[in-house]
């Protein structure tokens, strides 16, 4: 009795609609950094980022490559 209303309720629910309808996500792509054109660069910066203060996070990750440029430059 038991398994035969099962098989009934089986039928009438399609498999389909037990399951999510949510899609998978898509995989996003980090965006290239403005001066030095490099995505590794926008990665850091949105790490360092709190309170959405962005500028404040490129000026930290700006300050030392620009110091380090500027001195091996004037080695050469």
């Amino acid at each position: 009795m038991i398994l035969s209303l099962i098989k009934v309720i089986k039928k009438w629910i399609p498999p389909f609609t037990l399951m999510s309808r949510r899609g998978t996500g898509e995989e996003k792509i980090a965006k290239s950094d403005q001066i030095y054109r490099n995505r590794l660069v926008n990665m850091l910066v949105n790490r360092i980022l709190k309170h959405g203060k962005k500028s404040l996070a490129y000026q930290i990750i700006y300050r030392p490559l620009i110091s380090d440029s500027a001195h091996f430059h004037s080695r050469l």
